[in-house]
């Protein structure tokens, strides 16, 4: 069982709960190290996510997020496989 929920903030429903949890690991146990406090584990954390329920497919609700498409796309190394 983990020790820490995180809850992530808005804006973030591109993203997941595991790519979350590797950002936010190592910024808390930089906090943990300061206070001489033991570091955390992966297991340690887990990450309530929920930033999916706010982007209907094919939708961007987050300010700043670009509208991007298939015609943004530019030869050359955009394309490369």
């Amino acid at each position: 069982m983990a020790r820490v929920v995180a809850v992530h903030g808005i804006g973030k429903q591109t993203l997941g709960e595991d790519t979350l949890r590797k950002e936010w690991l190592p910024a808390l146990n930089d906090g943990l190290a300061r206070t001489g406090a033991d570091r955390l584990a992966e297991p340690d954390v887990a990450m309530a996510f929920y930033g999916d329920l706010f982007r209907p497919q094919g939708e961007f609700l987050a300010v700043g997020d670009p509208a991007y498409t298939a015609a943004d796309v530019a030869e050359g190394f955009e394309q490369e496989t």
